[in-house]
């Protein structure tokens, strides 16, 4: 996980507007993401179409749309990383692309990034030169580990 966070931020530094993260693990790739934003105090957004636009517990209202969800982000001053779960099925929408398109422009003075968090993505032609995609690798031997040390210490398992 320290190799996707360090590319994680250089592409971040970079300014890419848009970041593709692919992966099928949602909810780790969240929560190292969660870290890194509190490490940076960078504010993490959050869009699933079947809730819509959040922040922590707070939900923007009438925002389970893309276009609405994009149109909550524009109005956002500061920096901050807004992760679109599964927004990879509305990307070939007209109306989606060109508010992709005019967001772009505008989030590098801002400090904003958009990430879309799939399992694939089919990259329109105009957005290609805007969004960097980084394949998420699955956890390594180590992480593994630790997170099954943790498990069996929880259920009083002891590993020789």
């Amino acid at each position: 996980m320290q190799d996707f966070l360090h590319q994680l931020q250089l592409h971040l530094n970079a300014r890419y507007p848009i970041l593709a993260l692919l992966t099928h693990e949602e909810n780790r790739v969240w929560r190292a993401l969660g870290i890194y934003s509190e490490e940076d105090s960078l504010p993490l957004y959050r869009w699933r179409e079947s809730v819509g636009f959040e922040y922590g517990s707070e939900c923007t209202p009438d925002t389970e749309s893309p276009l609405a969800a994009l149109e909550a982000l524009e109005k956002i001053d500061g920096p901050c990383l807004a992760v679109f779960w599964d927004f990879h099925r509305h990307l070939h929408s007209s109306a989606v692309l060109r508010k992709l398109r005019d967001l772009c422009h505008s989030m590098g003075p801002k400090g904003q990034t958009i990430i879309f968090l799939c399992p694939q993505i089919d990259c329109p032609f105009e957005l290609e030169k805007s969004i960097a995609i980084i394949h998420v690798p699955l956890p390594s031997r180590s992480e593994i580990a630790v997170l099954l040390g943790v498990l069996c210490s929880q259920k009083g398992i002891e590993i020789p």
